[in-house]
């Protein structure tokens, strides 16, 4: 069912998916969760979809190269969290009205 061996073409798709998915979740959260504080709740949001991917696709594609250190865990953490925190950003600045003081 997998590839066995890793391709460029795959990762383009699979991240243009995973970034799809994400917009999407991240764009229909506000009717659930509310507009304070998107970027932070955005944040989270984030880095809990990409740690599920990770573990989901990691599994099912039996990788035996996910057993790496608590470093890099930080790093995609780190990586999450910047990527999540800037989708709320942009999607607070474009699509939500501006608030009039």
């Amino acid at each position: 069912m997998f590839i066995p061996e890793g391709s460029i073409y795959l990762g383009f798709l699979s991240a243009a998916g995973y970034s799809a998915v994400l917009g999407l979740i991240l764009y229909y959260s506000p009717k659930l969760l509310g507009r304070d504080h998107f970027v932070l709740k955005s944040l989270f949001i984030g880095m809990v979809i990409e740690a599920l991917f990770f573990v989901i696709f990691g599994t099912l594609g039996r990788n035996e190269n996910l057993l790496v250190g608590p470093v890099s865990h930080y790093i995609l953490a780190a990586g999450a969290a910047l990527g999540g925190a800037s989708r709320g950003y942009l999607i607070k600045a474009n699509l939500f009205p501006r608030e009039r003081k």
